[in-house]
């Protein structure tokens, strides 16, 4: 499997690209699929094609979606919040333990200079 992201400022071609890149592969025998989040939905309009939130075949190996970011979320705040406070509480426990580890090498390190 191969991830190809197209990222960058607004205007510059990323969904062009992507549907290009997507055709092509598709072309050349690759199952392809092109997914956009951008809330103007133009993946829809350089394929030539209606796209939803799910999956859509628009040929033998091509298929596309246009993801909409904000229902996505409020769909799934409730993992989405699960998940985050988990990461946050590690991420506290981790620099609990980074800040406790530090100051123990730093007084190690002053004992032994003296």
């Amino acid at each position: 499997m191969r991830l190809i992201l197209y990222l960058g400022k607004g205007g510059v071609g990323k969904t062009t690209t992507a549907a290009a890149t997507a055709a092509r592969a598709a072309e050349l025998g690759h199952r392809t699929l092109v997914v956009s989040t951008d809330v103007a939905h133009s993946l829809a309009d350089a394929l030539d094609h209606p796209l939803g939130a799910l999956p859509m075949q628009l040929s033998d190996r091509l298929w596309g979606q246009e993801v909409n970011v904000l229902d996505e979320v409020r769909q799934h705040w409730g993992e989405l919040r699960t998940y985050l406070a988990g990461l946050l509480r590690s991420s506290r426990a981790w620099r609990r333990s980074s800040a406790c580890c530090i100051s123990g090498a730093r007084r190690a390190r002053a004992t032994s200079t003296r």
